[in-house]
């Protein structure tokens, strides 16, 4: 709900304000990336001390954002980009340049991705969930970057079956994190 009120600096007397000559919307009204369901307009009065009464008019909107807009620009491209970050973890670590390549790739598309972002997203000082996910995804592909590289490490130091041990579990970790937690983030 979006809530709007206007005070008049008359006094009742001077000016009347009429609820029902504004209840209806404007045919042409538009509010980006939102749906307005509807509009309420009732007439008050406010006293202040030593200065009288004045009529106020109180407007609440009720609005329903639209889904559309952020499942197609923001969610679907950042699940592209983490999962391709999960693909390192199907590379044998013994093959340490595709699986840094992948793994920079991923980290770039998401640097690339989240500056495009900043011009799509409000500018508030509070993290909305779709700042919590592009948080969480950053820390996802960095985390398959930094796995790449331990494997790798392992893999070149004769500790392969470690290093495959770790992609193994990774395989099935990774995604389950990804799921679990935005679950929880949409949940919250």
């Amino acid at each position: 709900m979006l809530p709007l009120r206007i005070a008049a600096s008359y006094h009742p007397e001077d000016v009347q304000l009429i609820p029902a000559a504004i209840t209806g919307l404007y045919p042409q009204a538009d509010l980006p990336g939102w749906t307005i369901e509807s509009f309420e307009t009732i007439v008050t009065t406010q006293s202040i001390e030593g200065l009288g009464t004045f009529p106020v008019l109180e407007s609440t909107f009720t609005v329903h954002r639209k889904l559309g807009f952020h499942i197609w620009r923001i969610f679907l491209p950042l699940a592209f980009i983490t999962f391709m970050a999960w693909s390192v973890f199907w590379i044998d670590p013994r093959d340490l340049s595709p699986q840094i390549g992948v793994s920079t790739a991923s980290t770039f598309t998401l640097i690339a991705f989240l500056l495009s972002t900043r011009f799509t997203l409000p500018r508030i000082t509070y993290l909305t969930k779709a700042d919590q996910l592009l948080l969480l995804a950053t820390c996802l592909v960095f985390f398959a970057l930094g796995e790449a590289v331990l494997t790798g490490r392992l893999a070149r130091t004769n500790r392969e079956e470690l290093a495959m041990r770790i992609d193994w579990h990774a395989r099935w970790i990774y995604p389950a994190l990804v799921i679990v937690l935005s679950v929880a983030i949409v949940a919250m």
